[in-house]
């Protein structure tokens, strides 16, 4: 459904003036709780479009996704000034292979905020791993990775589209899906995905990431896992830095 006049027209200024904002969600060690790094979460302003679910739904509709991201990744990279930590930057599949973000935007972006690409990791999810995008995407993350760039594979539930992702652009780290997380405890086959996606990461090198922990019982069920790093509510929410 096209959007009102008004809508498009508030669209039109947030990006145009750049109103986002970033939280940020601690990626913390799960031994000791200490902070790897933040995902970076963007928000539009107080309003109908504050929702980033809206927002992107907007900018998908209007056909300016890529701006979006742009932006967001650019107020992201800003904020994230003077950190030593890794910055975890989820970017829609197009932005990547299609622009306007390209491995020389998002060095110069880094340069003005004294953060180095060997701390950025890109992630994309499973839909980014359609027929249409496989080629380009597997050659654009090799560009970025050539920079220093990390990538991630956010969302991984060990289906065979993750599983085929995985073994072909062999990632740094994989953030294990919330779906796999909660209630893994005691579930059989749950443990034993989350034991193979451990085996995985091993071999290859990545590190795994537990997303969605929530609880004591997620943190302890992790760690008999064999799961170094995660994220979620149990630390807090996110929150703008520092965190």
């Amino acid at each position: 459904m096209k959007p009102s006049p008004e809508l498009e027209h508030l669209f039109e200024s947030i990006v145009e003036q750049k109103q986002i904002s970033t939280l940020f969600q601690p990626v913390r060690a799960l031994h000791d709780a200490s902070t790897i790094g933040a995902e970076a979460l963007s928000r539009g302003p107080r309003g109908p479009l504050s929702n980033p679910a809206l927002l992107f739904e907007m900018a998908t509709t209007l056909g300016r996704s890529g701006e979006l991201d742009y932006v967001c990744v650019e107020r992201a990279v800003s904020s994230y000034r003077g950190q030593s930590g890794h910055l975890f930057l989820n970017l829609l599949p197009t932005s990547l292979m299609k622009g306007p973000l390209t491995p020389d935007h998002l060095n110069t972006m880094l340069g003005h905020g004294s953060t180095e690409p060997t701390q950025v990791v890109l992630e994309v999810s499973e839909e980014a791993w359609a027929e249409e995008f496989r080629h380009p995407l597997v050659q654009t993350l090799e560009d970025y990775r050539q920079q220093g760039f990390q990538v991630a594979i956010d969302n991984v539930q060990a289906g065979q589209m993750s599983l085929d992702m995985m073994a072909t652009l062999r990632p740094d780290f994989l953030k294990v899906d919330i779906a796999l997380i909660h209630g893994a405890r005691g579930h059989q086959a749950r443990e034993l995905l989350i034991e193979s996606l451990v085996y995985f990461a091993d071999q290859v090198g990545a590190r795994i990431i537990a997303e969605g922990i929530e609880s004591q019982e997620d943190l302890d069920t992790m760690l008999h896992l064999g799961v170094g790093l995660g994220q979620g509510y149990l630390w807090g929410r996110p929150k703008a830095l520092p965190i």
